[in-house]
């Protein structure tokens, strides 16, 4: 077999392994979160119900201070969801939390820690009032698929080129 076939292959095969990673990795999952703040209690609590989790997966949420520096102001609360992926958790509001700005997140985790979604949503913490600024997620497999296939093409056309000249 020439060089040359053996290039055209290797390359058919490099182009195609982004969809493969992308079908092989994605499972039509897209977490998303709602807070809900639950009154009545002497502290205040945040009703987390999230929506699109992996079934198989546990989810932490986790309050996060905005404050200059990202810091964990609870630690954080693993729940597993059901089996339509969705899941509800009371997450304790720290008493020094108030008359800021927080980021109330959610992750899922492969077993070997690597992230596979997440999802954030902005929150404005007052004396007397929670409010939501606003909510984003991320299929953490297909944006790493999406930039695969972008970049593996310019990478396999620099390797063929060069493998040409050498040839």
């Amino acid at each position: 077999m020439s060089i040359a076939v053996r290039i055209c292959l290797t390359l058919v095969v490099l182009l195609l392994l982004p969809t493969f990673a992308a079908v092989a990795g994605a499972q039509d999952t897209t977490l998303q979160i709602d807070v809900r703040p639950v009154s009545g209690s002497n502290q205040p609590t945040l009703s987390v119900t999230g929506v699109g989790a992996q079934a198989d997966r546990p989810v932490q949420v986790q309050l996060i201070a905005e404050a200059g520096v990202l810091t964990p102001l609870t630690p954080a609360v693993q729940v597993d969801p059901d089996g339509n992926g969705e899941f509800t958790v009371a997450l304790p509001v720290p008493a020094g939390a108030a008359d800021e700005h927080h980021t109330l997140r959610a992750e899922q985790r492969a077993t070997d820690g690597r992230l596979l979604q997440s999802a954030r949503m902005s929150l404005d913490v007052g004396a007397d009032s929670i409010s939501a600024a606003g909510a984003e997620s991320a299929p953490t497999t297909l944006i790493w698929a999406a930039l695969l296939a972008l970049l593996l093409p310019g990478v396999v056309f620099q390797g063929a080129r060069l493998a040409l000249q050498r040839a």
